[in-house]
């Protein structure tokens, strides 16, 4: 039941997201060290010194929140705090249909009104100026990111809607992100099955800078984090015939926006796998399109990714694992909560809250894979591309106010469990050691 209370804690966030969207610094770099050969500091980006141990700029809220946290999570018997007692008063906090309406229509009203005026300025990303005159003569096949190749360009479709119809080249990315919020919490109060849930998620990617960052742009935009969004939220519905035939369609027209896409189908297969079906053969008809994404993927993509390099350079995988501090240094919100958010997500799922896992999934391969890719094939790895880890790692922190169901797993179940949690805990202790400890791990350019 909604009340006082809640009105009270209500009227205590809104202003605080109204701040975090005024405010325009992003903050310190964590920490970039450049060396020779030898490893020889020749150049630093951060804190000063050769001291490996020396600090970055989120260290102290790290460790201390951290600490409090895990203690919090690892004292079954007692109440570190007061802390459990706390979490035990939000976990029964809910709102009906009425007030969730007024809340998030208040939310999103706030997000366009402090964001609307980006659409009418001039975009001043590198990439802007050939994308707009690609926009405005496609479809030509004198358009040279792209060529013929339709089928995979559904963002300069939209484009050209956007500039053609509305006027505006930028509304579409626009329209995109405001999509992405909404869509963030109809997916979030659908698996935590509660509404609550689904506000805090929303509260979570709008504070988040590197969203705001690209939330208007076109030259990166968020077109292929909202298909995929959907995608998982008609799975969901799958139950719903009609509805879940086009998880797969729109999970392609994420990958037809931003090829990388194709990087989630273990995350979808997962998913599927982890969500209650009325059959097996249900969930098997859910996961076929997706096995067929996963191996004709090298032939869809082919025409949008250029590789730059082949075989396995392990100073490319360390460059970015060392750069998700840099990369997201405006989101200290992120850094602070993602481990014991890992922890308590694996222990909500334990609990009967299956689908928890799916995000720690979600989050563990935005990690882990572009260091790989770098590694592998020479793609680098660049900020707009964390959209998505931001809308998993907010919907994990919804996530941890679901309503859980005792349920009885399986063996082969709590083997994926454990290499989850083993899997995503390796690199969110190596992203946050990089963090805390700018100076510690390999640099992240090797000069020759």
């Amino acid at each position: 039941m909604f009340t006082a209370y809640h009105l009270t804690v209500l009227l205590a966030i809104i202003p605080a997201v109204i701040l975090l969207e005024t405010e325009v610094a992003y903050g310190q770099g964590l920490g970039i060290e450049v060396r020779d050969s030898k490893g020889t500091i020749v150049g630093r980006q951060g804190p000063a010194g050769d001291d490996p141990f020396e600090m970055g700029l989120f260290a102290v809220p790290i460790l201390a929140v951290d600490a409090i946290l895990l203690a919090s999570l690892s004292l079954r018997r007692r109440d570190f705090l007061g802390i459990k007692r706390s979490i035990s008063h939000i976990l029964a906090i809910d709102a009906s249909k009425r007030i969730t309406v007024v809340i998030l229509t208040s939310l999103l009203a706030i997000y366009i009104g402090f964001s609307v005026s980006e659409i009418f300025d001039r975009e001043t990303f590198s990439d802007f100026d050939q994308l707009e005159n690609d926009v405005e003569r496609w479809p030509s096949d004198e358009v040279g990111i792209i060529g013929a190749n339709y089928l995979l360009s559904i963002d300069y479709i939209l484009f050209w809607v956007s500039l053609y119809v509305f006027g505006n080249i930028r509304l579409s990315p626009f329209l995109a992100s405001i999509a992405l919020l909404f869509m963030t919490y109809l997916l979030t109060t659908e698996m935590a099955r509660k509404r609550f849930a689904g506000l805090v998620a929303v509260i979570v990617l709008m504070q988040s800078r590197t969203f705001l960052a690209f939330d208007t742009v076109v030259s990166y935009d968020n077109f292929w984090a909202l298909f995929y969004v959907v995608s998982i939220y008609m799975i969901l519905k799958h139950r719903q015939r009609v509805w879940g035939r086009f998880s797969p369609i729109l999970y392609y027209l994420s990958i037809a926006s931003k090829p990388l896409a194709a990087i989630f189908v273990p995350a979808s297969l997962h998913f599927i796998y982890k969500t209650e079906f009325s059959s097996r053969r249900q969930k098997l008809v859910a996961a076929l399109p997706y096995l067929v994404f996963g191996t004709a993927m090298p032939v869809l993509i082919s025409g949008r990714i250029v590789v730059s390099t082949f075989g396995f350079d392990a100073e490319l995988f360390w460059d970015v694992i060392n750069g998700w501090p840099v990369l997201l240094a405006p989101d200290g919100f992120f850094f602070v909560f993602i481990l014991p958010l890992v922890v308590a997500l694996y222990l909500k799922a334990r609990r009967g809250a299956v689908l928890a896992e799916s995000v720690i999934v979600f989050m563990m391969l935005n990690l882990w894979l572009p260091p790989f890719l770098a590694g592998s094939v020479g793609i680098a790895n660049a900020s707009y591309r964390a959209v998505p880890l931001l809308v998993f790692f907010s919907i994990g922190i919804g996530m941890l106010l679901a309503n859980a169901e005792a349920k009885k797993e399986t063996g082969l179940s709590k083997m994926i469990s454990y290499a989850v949690i083993l899997l995503t805990l390796s690199i969110v202790v190596l992203t946050l050691t990089s963090t805390i400890f700018p100076s510690l791990i390999p640099s992240i350019v090797f000069a020759d």
